[in-house]
């Protein structure tokens, strides 16, 4: 096991449920250097008993619960492999997710880090077709426009780049994995696959489902933005303005499906604070004009 390639990071916590199957979808994998670093944090189900049990060889590691970045964090300093991979626990990978992005990171040195697209609830896995994946680089520009199209589950890095970063931020109880991409990003290409190689399995009440995420992806985009600004490009202020009214546009579209239009209406006024855009003018007749039918409604 010292002398696997890759090291793959789970943690855990309250994951009875799901857990199997992502350890299930981690031995269908083609490629077979890795080792499994399994971090339970504080669970206090069934989730520990199922890894014990499971055929897979594991490292199990307990930690007082903290969060998943803590236990990322253990996972990252217990790790031996070359790269490291995550898995969140009510995730799954296709068979050939690591092969195929092992077989591109050794092609293309230039590269410090890859990730696939990925699946969700919505959409039906295909079965690989055997045909490498289109590789897109990404520079940092590219991925502080797109952080959303990364997930946790499809990342692979190399183990000294995100030693090197700090690992996770714990302090971010969400969006700690976009404030992760963007500070690999500044340290090199980040490979993009065209191929759907993860499936992404939004749990309800998980912290990226929150509300609270989007003021968190703000805080992350504008603490990277002040942090940084003397060696982004120039172009890089019109890029933060335009991500901050992206995020809040949608924190707005969110809010207003849930019936929430004060909250949506204070969110969209400072989306045009920002920027006047077509969407944030568009998004303040909507909720005018669902507020007054609601005001309506409730009068009779």
């Amino acid at each position: 096991m010292s002398n696997s390639t890759v090291s793959i990071i789970i943690p855990v916590y309250n994951a009875s449920k799901y857990i199997a199957r992502a350890l299930d979808s981690i031995q269908k994998q083609t490629f077979n250097s890795y080792e499994v670093i399994v971090v339970d944090d504080g669970s206090t189900d069934d989730s520990v008993l199922i890894v014990q049990e499971h055929s897979l060889s594991i490292r199990l590691l307990h930690k007082i619960n903290g969060g998943a970045s803590s236990a990322r964090n253990v996972g990252i300093k217990a790790a031996k492999g070359k790269y490291l991979a995550f898995l969140d626990a009510d995730d799954e990978w296709l068979p050939s997710k690591l092969s195929v992005q092992m077989m591109h990171m050794e092609e293309n040195k230039s590269l410090i880090a890859i990730y696939c697209k990925d699946y969700n609830l919505r959409s039906q896995p295909k079965a690989y077709t055997h045909n490498l994946p289109e590789l897109i680089e990404k520079n940092c520009e590219d991925i502080f426009m797109h952080p959303y199209n990364l997930t946790t589950s499809s990342f692979l890095i190399e183990s000294t780049v995100i030693r090197e970063v700090g690992g996770v931020d714990e302090d971010l109880k969400t969006a700690e994995d976009i404030d992760l991409y963007l500070k690999v990003s500044l340290l090199g290409k980040i490979g993009e696959l065209s191929e759907n190689l993860c499936i992404k399995y939004d749990i309800e009440y998980s912290l990226g489902t929150t509300l609270s995420s989007y003021e968190d992806n703000l805080n992350v985009i504008t603490r990277f933005f002040n942090k940084n600004v003397d060696c982004l490009p120039v172009s890089f202020e019109k890029k933060f303005r335009a991500m901050n009214v992206y995020v809040l546009n949608s924190w707005c579209e969110d809010l207003l499906w849930k019936n929430k239009y004060i909250h949506a209406l204070n969110i969209c006024f400072r989306s045009l604070n920002v920027k006047m855009s077509y969407r944030g003018i568009h998004l303040l007749f909507k909720i005018i004009i669902k507020y007054c039918i609601c005001f309506v409604r409730s009068k009779y």
